[in-house]
């Protein structure tokens, strides 16, 4: 799409460089033909991330853009987070009549949207689940009781001195031989052409919430009430503990223990074994608690 062709309402925007992008996104990310923002000059160095082929940035930031990445397309508009949510909702994504396998077990107090969802063979979906559109669920998938799958997500911008949530068009994709206990929430993505994806033999205990834009890896286990939240990624065969909260754009290592109650602010490297708030070495962690009430 060619940045001299949208028409989006509500903003007022200035094409300063017309340019070409496939798909929205936030600038760190790793798309072809990225179309991002910048909202202040912290931001100007990650315009050298070789997927941004288009900006949104303040008039006051133009020049600075130029200097920094002088290819790019550029518009300027005062409000550029808001610009880049409503533009992403030009994209919609390909509409089909909703696909449920015969072998699947659906309670009649379920609520399945009537397009854009799939169920793969012998699913079992319990009593008052939810599945929203953009939802790809494969075979042998449990999901529990009052479990929501595919809403949006608390994703927000300002329009007018009024707080919006963003309209997310990305997906949900749940992968082989997944369980679903009760009362879970698995957000879908913001941006069209993105996935949350739950891999292969995940258990997730209730409570469990995961946000927009997350990869979970295969034989992964959440505990009650943990939360994973937004664009985070975590690997194979980790553990993550009841309450416990991984904050967003994470990478989990493999075979990661992350302990009851703990606060993850950083990256882990395979094998890590955190716990506390906020969560560093386990073994660390003890030596601490032990100084402190020898």
């Amino acid at each position: 799409m060619k940045l001299d062709n949208l028409n989006v309402e509500d903003l007022s925007f200035n094409i300063v460089k017309n340019g070409e992008f496939y798909c929205c996104g936030f600038i760190h990310q790793k798309k072809r033909g990225l179309l991002s923002f910048i909202a202040s000059k912290k931001y100007l160095l990650q315009l050298n991330n070789s997927s941004v082929s288009s900006i949104i940035c303040p008039k006051n930031l133009v020049e600075d853009v130029k200097e920094v990445k002088s290819d790019i397309g550029i518009i300027s508009c005062e409000n550029p987070r808001a610009l880049l949510l409503k533009i992403n909702n030009l994209f919609m994504p390909k509409k089909f009549k909703t696909i449920i396998s015969s072998s699947a077990k659906i309670s009649s107090k379920a609520v399945i949207s009537d397009y854009n969802v799939y169920i793969g063979e012998n699913v079992i979906v319990d009593d008052n689940v939810i599945i929203k559109p953009n939802t790809i669920i494969r075979d042998n998938v449990t999901i529990g009781a009052s479990s929501v799958i595919s809403s949006d997500g608390f994703m927000l911008y300002e329009l007018d001195d009024n707080l919006c949530i963003a309209e997310h068009k990305g997906y949900v994709y749940i992968d082989k031989d997944t369980k679903l206990l009760c009362n879970i929430l698995i957000e879908k993505a913001v941006f069209y052409g993105e996935t949350t994806y739950i891999g292969k033999n995940v258990i997730m205990d209730s409570g469990v919430s995961i946000s927009h834009g997350c990869y979970i890896g295969n034989k992964v286990t959440l505990a009650a009430n943990a939360k994973i939240c937004g664009y985070t990624r975590i690997g194979d065969n980790c553990y993550v503990g009841p309450m416990s909260v991984v904050s967003n754009n994470l990478t989990i290592g493999n075979n990661c223990n992350i302990r009851i109650g703990s606060v993850v602010v950083n990256n882990l490297n395979d094998n890590a074994n955190v716990s506390g708030p906020f969560a560093i070495d386990h073994r660390m962690n003890l030596l601490n608690h032990y100084k402190k009430i020898k």
